[in-house]
């Protein structure tokens, strides 16, 4: 049995998917973005995820692959107006920032689960590796474009939609682990209480 919990923690890491950083140095890393901003972006190797966090100048990388296929491509020609301008480049930073947190909202807001977190739930209940099965596939799903319910996704940033889809996934997986350990404790829990009634009749 617990061979098999092992395997499905790793499976659901590797399911999880993955983004790939092309760099102009012509080296390829597989990792998972952990934030972008206008000049840099973080990220740990898929292959080492308790690792460093790496940070990486937008100016080095040619383009990236994300985990949901899209595919952003770095603009390096080089704009002195911009670079030497402070306060277009906060100006600048404060609009992403302020898209970013736009994203996270709205993603709270319009982003529901369907009723998969019950059906975890209630197979967790009934026996605990039985519903880490559904836990582990649900949580390391993608997400379906249309299931994002964003709103007005033609008109918003990129940074925008890359942080709400990032926020929704996370939802669903929370909601997803939550309803998990709900139905396990109670399978527990009533485990315990059938242990006790039968050695009290002992």
């Amino acid at each position: 049995m617990y061979r098999l919990i092992i395997f499905l923690l790793v499976l659901s890491i590797r399911l999880q998917g993955q983004d790939t950083l092309y760099f102009k140095n012509k080296t390829t890393v597989v990792s998972q973005i952990v934030e972008l901003n206008s000049t840099q972006l973080k990220y740990k190797r898929l292959d080492n995820l308790d690792g460093p966090l790496y940070v990486s100048e937008k100016k080095d990388i040619e383009y990236v692959v994300y985990k949901t296929g899209l595919k952003e491509v770095f603009d390096s020609s080089p704009n002195p107006t911009v670079a030497n301008n402070e306060t277009e480049t906060k100006s600048t930073m404060s609009l992403i920032n302020g898209n970013m947190t736009s994203a996270k909202i709205d993603a709270n807001r319009y982003f529901k689960t369907n009723s998969m977190p019950f059906v975890i739930g209630v197979s967790a209940g009934c026996n605990i590796v039985l519903g880490l099965i559904p836990a582990v596939i649900y949580s390391s799903t993608e997400i379906k474009p249309k299931n994002l319910k964003m709103p007005n996704p033609s008109t918003k940033s990129f940074e925008y939609k890359l942080t709400y889809e990032r926020e929704a996934e996370k939802i669903k997986r929370k909601k997803a682990w939550r309803a998990y350990g709900i139905g396990a404790g109670v399978n527990l829990s009533l485990y315990m209480a059938y242990l006790i009634i039968v050695l009290s009749q002992i």
